[in-house]
């Protein structure tokens, strides 16, 4: 048996009898698939048949596979069948940090998607709040 480090994570997307999808993930694709086929996988699959395995991805691990699902779940039935039919083999969204990260407080402040109050008004940083009246 492989050590817990060595299993190679997989993405995985069928496309059911009834023209569905159905996406998930595992460390062994055969017997996943197998699983599926013979009714005992997820209870979504189950009547749906035949199941055909559409397309999978490796994943570097479990917690990047998972984040994969997540996204793929995520997106448009279109968006979907552009993403199986693509002949890209890389994985789908996330990649796992190449570094380990910084400490607390060290990493680059992230861009904000609309502007700060201050931004729009710069004049009112100089002013003063008007504070507790005493």
């Amino acid at each position: 048996m492989t050590k817990k480090s060595e299993k190679v994570w997989v993405l995985y997307v069928l496309r059911c009898g009834d023209g569905s999808l159905y996406c998930g993930i595992t460390n062994d694709p055969e017997r996943r698939l197998e699983q599926h086929r013979a009714g005992t996988g997820a209870r979504y699959t189950r009547g749906r048949s035949p199941l055909e395995l559409a397309r999978q991805w490796t994943c570097e691990d479990r917690s990047t596979a998972l984040k994969n699902e997540a996204a793929f779940k995520r997106l448009s039935r279109a968006a979907k069948l552009r993403k199986l039919a693509s002949a890209d083999g890389s994985p789908l969204f996330h990649k796992k940090a190449a570094a380990s990260k910084p400490g607390r407080g060290s990493a680059a402040p992230r861009e904000r998607p609309f502007p700060t109050s201050a931004q729009l008004d710069p004049d009112r940083a100089r002013r003063s709040s008007p504070g507790k009246i005493k």
